[in-house]
């Protein structure tokens, strides 16, 4: 059970997951603690490292998963050896690339005080990467639960350090200094861990060894980028269009929710070798009828939230952001139209069919029309301009990759997609929305009227998706099965 590829992946999920929780409450708390100003800053430099850092990694880190599990002890000591090597040597050039440009950054954003912080933070790279795969060895070398365990620790590590600092002295040396320090020592530990299992092992490097891995990493590496930079199109050029206390109100309205990306990984991480199986025998109706199934199941959850969270945008961005974010509520209900189409990874049937390389080509495509469309309709609309053509672009690469699909497996653009229970599941949660819509203007209390009228939407939802059949009777069984069962649990002793 332990050593099960499911049970790993559950456990880093987990961890994941957590990771993902604590920078969402860090931004909460420092979307309230700092100035606007300071807050566009402190994004634009993640937005710097996040582009960037696919360039200079070139997917070497995710060759371990590849070629640990092939070698030796012996060849795996030197394999982990070039891989941090060259992740140290690129983290260096990673490094001087930030510093050098720090002018230049900051003068193309428009913002003077970016330079100062990317210097300071400009070391980061060099400390994170060359151990930025350290999960990925003890997953190989069965130790999922020491991974998942480091990996939570470092991210209340990092949680707290930042935290402490910005509650001691709100400003973005203090906070970029006192990370600066907590990765030093994570670079210290890390490197020692990734040493441990191979410290009796002998090393012997090959040339071959080296042009090998890079043969294999380069493609992904290149991909990599791609797919960075597609995400964060319309950030860099807000920023080079505007300043960073417009960029901060546009980067936290900017955002897809993580839920539907965790639900979206988990089924497909289940659903991709069934795809892949199905498709080798030939078996394309199947393949669909299951695919359409994981699409429904996650569209029950994903498009009643999009709804409700579109009508009561302002009162949830107060609720993240505090109410200096107000104005993030139209970029906010923009990017909830992406939704819809987050249900799935629509690539997935083109993985299993073994075109990666046409997915590339999609996604080189889109970008392109991304930057069109992008400076285009910011010189129209400003940043709800970015937010537009950025949905635009990503409904775009949906039509491509569905298109592709159907001639693939050799159905009609009709069948390829559940349409009509998609239209069905966002139809009952528009007609949902209906009487919170109204009680969103009755109730004046802002948190108030989030609790009370979410609470109202799931029960009609629920009503409504039972009355129109859109959930099956057994569906509806498991359901009235779990809440009894919930219901038993918080029963007292003794009580009937």
């Amino acid at each position: 059970m332990k050593n099960s590829l499911s049970y790993q992946a559950f456990l880093l999920t987990a961890a994941k997951a957590a990771d993902a929780f604590t920078l969402l409450v860090l931004g909460m708390i420092l979307a309230r603690l700092l100035t606007l100003e300071d807050y566009g800053t402190y994004r634009q430099v993640w937005l710097l490292y996040n582009t960037l850092i696919p360039l200079f990694t070139l997917g070497i880190a995710t060759s371990v998963n590849y070629f640990v599990p092939r070698f030796e002890p012996g060849q795996q000591k030197t394999f982990i050896f070039q891989t941090y090597t060259g992740l140290f040597i690129l983290g260096f050039l990673f490094a001087v690339f930030l510093y050098a440009g720090a002018d230049f950054f900051g003068s193309r954003f428009n913002n003077p005080d970016l330079a100062q912080v990317i210097k300071i933070f400009s070391l980061v790279p060099l400390l994170t990467m060359p151990t930025s795969y350290y999960h990925n060895l003890y997953i190989c070398l069965k130790k999922a639960v020491v991974a998942a365990g480091i990996l939570t620790s470092a991210t209340l590590v990092r949680f707290s350090v930042v935290t402490i600092s910005v509650f001691i002295h709100p400003s973005l040396k203090n906070i970029f200094t006192a990370l600066l320090i907590y990765y030093v020592l994570e670079f210290i530990f890390l490197s020692l861990l990734i040493y441990r299992p191979f410290r009796t092992v002998p090393l012997d490097l090959k040339k071959q060894n080296i042009l090998e891995q890079l043969k294999f990493t380069v493609p992904i590496g290149l991909s990599s980028v791609v797919g960075a930079f597609s995400r964060q199109i319309d950030k860099l050029i807000i920023s080079g269009y505007f300043t960073s206390r417009e960029y901060a109100i546009y980067a936290n309205g900017a955002m897809e929710l993580p839920l539907a990306r965790i639900l979206n990984a988990a089924v497909m991480s289940v659903l991709m070798p069934e795809l892949v199986v199905l498709y080798n025998r030939g078996e394309y109706q199947e393949m669909l009828a299951l695919w359409h199934r994981s699409i429904r199941k996650v569209s029950l959850i994903i498009l009643p939230v999009m709804v409700f969270l579109f009508i009561f945008a302002r009162e949830f961005l107060v609720l993240l952001y505090s109410e200096k974010y107000l104005e993030s509520a139209g970029i906010f209900q923009i990017y909830l139209l992406t939704l819809p189409i987050r249900v799935t990874t629509f690539g997935s049937l083109l993985l299993a069919a073994g075109l990666s390389r046409v997915i590339m080509y999609y996604s080189v495509y889109t970008v392109i029309i991304s930057v069109v469309l992008n400076i285009t309709m910011i010189r129209l609309w400003g940043v709800w301009g970015a937010a537009l053509a950025t949905v635009t672009a990503i409904y775009f690469m949906t039509f491509l990759q569905l298109s592709k699909i159907c001639s693939v497996i050799n159905c009609s653009f009709k069948d390829v997609y559940p349409w009509k229970v998609t239209m069905h599941i966002l139809g009952v949660s528009l007609a949902a929305g209906l009487v919170p819509l109204v009680g969103r203007v009755i109730i004046e209390n802002w948190f108030i009227s989030l609790v009370v009228n979410g609470f109202l939407y799931l029960l009609i939802f629920a009503g409504l998706a039972a009355g129109t059949k859109l959930l099956s009777a057994g569906e509806i069984e498991q359901i009235k099965k779990k809440v009894r069962s919930s219901l038993g649990c918080v029963r007292k002793p003794g009580q009937k």
